[in-house]
């Protein structure tokens, strides 16, 4: 699930479990608990809130970020073979699975799209589901290859 790190850094404090190596909970980590639409320039992820929660580890954003891409491409191959199968089952798991993974690394467009899959795929018509995971593929394709690219440079 993805984490919000000013209430991370709370928690610990909390408990006297944050040491002197845990990020602080200042105000760059408040403004990631910002309304998604404030803090975001339209980017399929937010790299810079990823970073914040992540503790600036690069080697683990990284690692992070390679995991989303794999997996969140067999998800989306799933999506595409149960729309065929006519499974709404199947697709409501997979766009769950797809909003959790999207969320971990601040995904958020791609997140919202899978929510919003997961809860139409029990009652809407099969041709709106064709859309919404056409949709939801395009904006995996651009939050892959954006996280790539980002993870390259």
């Amino acid at each position: 699930k993805p984490l919000e790190l000013c209430r991370l850094c709370e928690i610990l404090d909390r408990y006297g479990l944050r040491t002197a190596a845990a990020p602080e909970a200042n105000t760059d980590a408040g403004a990631s608990m910002q309304p998604v639409e404030a803090t975001l320039e339209r980017k399929p992820v937010d790299l810079d809130q990823l970073r914040t929660i992540v503790g600036y580890d690069r080697d683990f954003m990284n690692e992070l970020c390679e995991t989303f891409v794999a997996s969140s491409t067999r998800i989306v191959e799933e999506l595409t073979r149960a729309l065929s199968a006519g499974d709404r089952a199947v697709i409501s798991a997979m766009a769950h699975k797809l909003k959790g993974g999207s969320a971990s690394v601040c995904a958020h467009e791609l997140a919202a799209l899978a929510a919003a899959l997961e809860k139409d795929a029990k009652e809407k018509p099969f041709p709106e589901l064709e859309r919404a995971v056409q949709s939801l593929r395009r904006a995996f394709d651009d939050a892959a290859g954006y996280v790539t690219s980002q993870m390259a440079a």
